[in-house]
């Protein structure tokens, strides 16, 4: 069987390494492809599910049947920009390739999106955008009112499937993308998910998955192990209460 080889990526990719060592490690087209397949199955599963409660269900949630109430709820009318984003972000990666910029990342956005289908961070910064401000100011506390939100964190999961166990390059590439619209504590989560849908393609264990992930996210903020204790905390409890973050660096 072909096997899809990984190494190459890390020495054709221009861009600053993150901390974890890499080293070659093979896949088969099969199981990529599979496990891509899957990952964007996932996604729009879980939006489709979780539309009919979002910014509606308290916690700890309340028991319902997610199925019965898809049919009553769930319409193009309701916003789906937690596929949308990544989605017109894959096209920017096939149109323009791995060295993508920030302004290529934006004009695909303000051709595909707008306001009612995207939010938050992200209609700002094509806002600020289409006002003449470019990124990476576009992700700026002082500019997008919603720099530390969490639309970066819904955006890069088809960066980490691009870069299939190449983490620091997985990492990179969100860095890059995630400073479009976020900044801090808000631009780390989209470069740690990446990362974490990267490292998936070859562990299949979540906690030492999320563990070993820690030094995936830049090294001036200190969120990789809020967010480690989170994952390991909702697998251990997934009802219980998310330990509180400190003051972080932006």
């Amino acid at each position: 069987m072909k096997s899809f080889v990984l190494a190459w990526l890390v020495l054709s990719l221009g861009v600053p390494l993150y901390s974890q060592p890499e080293r070659q490690r093979t896949i088969s087209y099969k199981e990529y492809f599979d496990k891509v397949h899957g990952g964007w199955t996932g996604k729009a599963l879980g939006l489709a599910m979780g539309v009919p409660k979002e910014y509606r269900e308290p916690w700890p949630p309340s028991d319902f049947e997610f199925f019965a109430q898809v049919p009553d709820h769930f319409s193009d009318r309701a916003s789906g920009d937690d596929v949308y984003v990544p989605s017109v972000g894959q096209l920017a990666l096939k149109r323009f390739g791995i060295n993508v910029t920030q302004e290529q990342y934006l004009d695909e956005w303000t051709k595909r999106l707008f306001s009612g289908k995207i939010w938050v961070s992200c209609i700002y910064a094509i806002d600020l955008y289409r006002a003449g401000i470019k990124p990476p100011k576009t992700g700026y506390p002082g500019y997008n009112q919603y720099w530390n939100d969490m639309c970066s964190q819904m955006s890069t999961d088809n960066i980490g499937w691009s870069a299939p166990g190449l983490i620091n390059t997985a990492a990179a590439m969100a860095d890059n993308m995630a400073h479009v619209i976020n900044w801090g504590v808000g631009a780390d989560g989209g470069v740690f998910l990446a990362a974490l849908d990267s490292e998936a393609f070859f562990t299949s264990e979540i906690e030492p998955l999320v563990r070993g992930l820690g030094l995936s996210c830049p090294h001036k903020v200190a969120t990789a192990p809020w967010l480690m204790t989170c994952s390991v905390s909702a697998m251990n409890n997934p009802i219980g209460e998310l330990p509180a973050v400190g003051t972080q660096e932006v």
